[in-house]
């Protein structure tokens, strides 16, 4: 998740969406990153995404795509500065029902903060596309989605009980803390084996990083 500097606005027009969603697409092709769901609210983003076998695709990813965007905007409105509060947040997401959870829950931004009145009359997240009424564009389907049928119809139908059924409480205060706090999205065992994973790999940069030289 990003948001616009100080609660801006990021998006003004149709333009400026289509011109994030081209940019999105563009550096999948180009950095081989997955985009299981995304949401494009008019002052933040919300994105599902997988970097592939590559961890640094993922924060190439958002750095080129943010880059983009802050051009575009100050080239457009003919002015200079920041558009972007800071870094983006992420968190690491569990397979299976977390992941179910927080993809519906990205494409149901734009109802929770009032945006749209239905999750199906909104033009700039991934579901139009997810339920086939929109041309493919940007969207990768991960296997969790998959197995919701045997056909696209299945699938699809199986996905509108979901949304319908909405998010429990409990649903959205974990995801929303797990964010803030880039913490996993997931049961106590994916967050402690996440956590460990990661000490790991702090420990095994720290052992490559090269040593300074004193002079």
């Amino acid at each position: 998740m990003q948001q616009g500097f100080r609660g801006q606005t990021v998006f003004h027009t149709d333009g400026d969406f289509r011109k994030y969603l081209r940019d999105m697409r563009e550096l999948r092709e180009e950095l081989g990153v997955r985009i299981y769901a995304w949401c494009l609210l008019s002052n933040q983003v919300h994105l599902l995404l997988d970097p592939g076998p590559d961890p640094e695709a993922l924060p190439e990813f958002m750095k080129a795509l943010s880059l983009r965007t802050t051009r575009y905007r100050n080239r457009r409105r003919q002015q200079n500065g920041s558009l972007w509060e800071g870094r983006y947040r992420s968190s690491p997401v569990q397979t299976g029902y977390w992941f179910l959870a927080a993809l519906r829950g990205i494409e149901l931004q734009a109802v929770v903060h009032g945006e749209a009145a239905h999750v199906g009359s909104y033009r700039w997240s991934s579901y139009r596309e997810r339920m086939g009424r929109a041309e493919p564009y940007c969207l990768d389907l991960h296997a969790d989605y998959l197995a919701l049928g045997r056909t696209d119809e299945e699938r699809q139908e199986s996905y509108r009980l979901l949304i319908r059924q909405g998010q429990s409480e409990q649903e959205w205060r974990h995801i929303e803390l797990a964010l803030r706090r880039s913490q996993p999205i997931g049961d106590d065992m994916f967050t402690q084996s996440a956590a460990i994973k990661a000490s790991r790999t702090v420990t095994s940069r720290n052992r490559t990083r090269p040593r300074s030289r004193k002079s």
